[in-house]
């Protein structure tokens, strides 16, 4: 195997749940472990060595939901390959495949036919095969590109499949970022909310936006995501703007109207569920989008899941929490310190659902999946135990006040997205600066 250059990155990309263990096993050297993984490399290693135990411990089947562009996008339709997050793709001009209709329900681009194989494994694969060691889980990948609503069927449809093929009666659904707002809709919708009271033993949300996130204003008003910058680079045909713009979940992540949060109002200046806020910044706004997520932020203020619900919240880093002024040129304010802060995508109050029980750790909001107290805290839910390595209060937390953390992707790394244009444009060998440029936050410190 080559030296980690782009076309070993894809082939990680490209596995599936089923060859995962065996293919870190056998197929991924050190030094390319080490360049996809980091500081998680001996332990994604150690968890794809080790031969899952045979009798499953826990209450129930566990089912894992990445977030926002966290899983893989295939065309399997004309002209078939993987779409994102494929640098190779990006190089081809082909990130506006992921384009979709002005109504949000279809693929915009004719002959293509997307599908969500697997989760980005450089982010989920350490949960997940820690997990498969003594548990029954499976992930469920979806097409983050669409409400979460969108998939509370799909969801309904996997978990009796895998009850099925189970001694296990009930599941539990953890979900990271978006994929926690898909559960919740799957919990409390009209179709599949009675399906989820018979047979979910409990769910977990690590790092949700229920009340949304800045940087969806951000990223749909300027695109100032690092991963949409090289896109841009690797070949003028891409405009991820235009993509990003076409996409219900991204609208779905946009801060909640203000009247559902009176107490929180991170855009004093802006109404941002106004169309012609944004078309007097002469942003192309897609109203009908706009609307339909707006409707969707007042279901999840009014949602009642009742089935046991807890929420995992990171803390203690540099969260962009208040955007005055004009959406093209305004920079955020940020907070670290306590209920003030968060996760450095997603705000400690947008994150807490209602009265249900809050979990608190110091973690950015990519790595809340990789991070061992939360996996941890999993398992001794799942054995049907409270969780001993997590804390009830934000004052409890305990920090790691390291200035410059793996976890947080170094800004230079962020800021020279044009040498890895170069690197990928000539199929070099990727460091790990590389890795957390394609797949990191833009989180600064914690």
């Amino acid at each position: 195997m080559p030296k980690n250059k782009t076309e070993d990155l894809v082939k990680l990309i490209r596995v599936s749940e089923d060859e995962l263990q065996t293919y870190i096993r056998q197929d991924v050297p050190d030094r390319a472990m080490e360049t996809f993984f980091g500081r998680h490399a001996a332990t994604v290693r150690l968890y794809a060595s080790v031969d899952p135990i045979a009798r499953k411990r826990g209450d129930s089947i566990i089912i894992l939901l990445p977030g926002f562009m966290g899983s893989v996008l295939e065309n399997v339709g004309e002209d078939a390959e993987v779409l994102w997050l494929n640098p190779i793709a990006f190089l081809k001009g082909h990130l506006n495949r992921l384009d979709m209709t002005e109504d949000g329900q279809a693929n915009a681009a004719p002959g293509i036919h997307i599908e969500a194989p697997s989760p980005i494994w450089i982010v989920y694969a350490k949960m997940l095969l820690r997990l498969q060691y003594a548990y029954e889980v499976y992930s469920f990948p979806y097409d983050w590109r669409r409400a979460p609503d969108d998939h509370a069927q799909r969801l309904r449809q996997f978990i009796d499949e895998k009850l099925a093929a189970s001694d296990k009666k009930k599941v539990t659904l953890v979900g990271h970022s978006m994929g926690g707002l898909v559960i919740l809709d799957y919990l409390t919708g009209e179709q599949t909310r009675s399906h989820a009271e018979r047979v979910v033993a409990r769910a977990v949300t690590l790092g949700t936006p229920f009340r949304g996130t800045l940087d969806a204003v951000i990223n749909l008003a300027r695109g100032d995501d690092p991963k949409m910058e090289i896109a841009r680079k690797l070949n003028k045909s891409n405009d991820p703007q235009k993509m990003l713009r076409s996409l219900p979940g991204m609208y779905t992540v946009l801060p909640a109207p203000r009247e559902l949060y009176p107490h929180w109002n991170p855009l004093p200046d802006l109404d941002i569920w106004d169309p012609d806020t944004w078309q007097q910044a002469g942003i192309p706004i897609n109203s009908r989008l706009l609307a339909r997520a707006q409707e969707h932020h007042a279901c999840i203020a009014a949602a009642d899941p009742q089935v046991p619900f807890y929420t995992v919240i990171g803390t203690y880093c540099n969260t962009p929490v208040e955007l005055s002024g004009n959406l093209l040129t305004a920079i955020p304010r940020y907070l670290r310190e306590g209920i003030q802060g968060g996760d450095g995508t997603v705000e400690v109050s947008s994150a807490t659902f209602k009265d249900r029980p809050a979990y608190f750790v110091q973690e950015v909001h990519i790595e809340m999946v990789l991070e061992s107290t939360v996996i941890e805290g999993i398992m001794h839910w799942v054995d049907s135990g409270e969780p001993t390595t997590l804390v009830r209060a934000i004052d409890k937390v305990v920090q790691d006040d390291t200035l410059l953390r793996e976890a947080t992707f170094v800004p230079q790394a962020i800021r020279n997205t044009g040498q890895l244009t170069r690197k990928i444009s000539a199929n070099e060998a990727l460091n790990r600066a590389d890795i957390v440029t394609l797949f990191g936050d833009k989180t600064t410190g914690c």
